[in-house]
């Protein structure tokens, strides 16, 4: 999963696809620009994966 930081929309895609394939299958997510580096997911982001479980 691509977006431009990899805060926000890549983390969470990522997450979705965890919980919806193998738990051993390679995803990961990625940034297009480099200015996130070492950042974790945003806020938001983690808000809106733990109220959709």
């Amino acid at each position: 999963m691509v977006c431009l930081g990899n805060i926000c929309r890549s983390p969470l895609a990522k997450g979705i696809l965890h919980s919806k394939i193998k738990k051993n299958a390679f995803i990961d997510s990625a940034g297009t620009a480099s200015y996130n580096i070492g950042r974790s997911p945003d806020p938001r982001s983690i808000l809106v994966a733990k109220k959709r479980d």
